[in-house]
């Protein structure tokens, strides 16, 4: 019994995190304060995703954005050549730049 109520508190936790991921969203193209806000929501989180869920998420709420627009078409394109693996450091790098 103990156990499971562990396993299902677990499951809540990751689930919330989860759900954290979505809260932050890019307004117009102040990349600045998306930085911020993102980096809140990464310092309330549990546990930390791994970098693929990290990377999809991060690039959904970026590709819009006209500043880097051109940098993330290089970036798709390198990733689809095989010439770049995908990395959320990577294009947190890029937004930060």
């Amino acid at each position: 019994m103990i156990v499971n109520n562990f396993i299902i508190s677990q499951i809540q936790t990751q689930q919330a995190n989860f759900a954290m991921l979505y809260t932050v969203h890019l307004k117009g193209d102040n990349l600045v304060q998306f930085l911020i806000d993102w980096d809140k929501m990464m310092l309330g989180l549990t546990f930390l995703p791994d970098d693929m869920l990290l990377e999809h998420i991060f690039r959904i709420q970026i590709e819009d954005c006209p500043p880097i627009k051109r940098d993330l078409l290089d970036y798709e394109k390198a990733v689809h050549k095989g010439e770049q693996e995908r990395s959320y450091q990577y294009l947190y790098k890029l937004v930060q730049d």
